[in-house]
């Protein structure tokens, strides 16, 4: 469920995930937007369902700013 007032969402979603399909991710992205929440969808490229190690240091650096912009004190 999307309701107005929901707190900002960040959704990061491999574009290969061969679990989850990057469409539920679009769709819940495009919902929130449409209910007028702040949402960002980050796709990352030659990811997966779980993502390699490597990709957590570009990973934390989006969480971490994303964190910072919203819930900084």
């Amino acid at each position: 469920r999307v309701a107005p007032g929901a707190a900002p969402f960040l959704i990061v979603h491999g574009a290969c995930d061969d679990v989850i399909p990057l469409a539920q991710s679009e769709a819940l992205h495009n919902a929130l937007q449409a209910a007028g929440c702040e949402s960002e969808l980050f796709v990352m490229a030659d990811e997966a369902h779980g993502f390699r190690e490597e990709s957590w240091v570009n990973l934390r650096q989006l969480y971490t700013g994303f964190l910072n912009n919203h819930f900084a004190v």
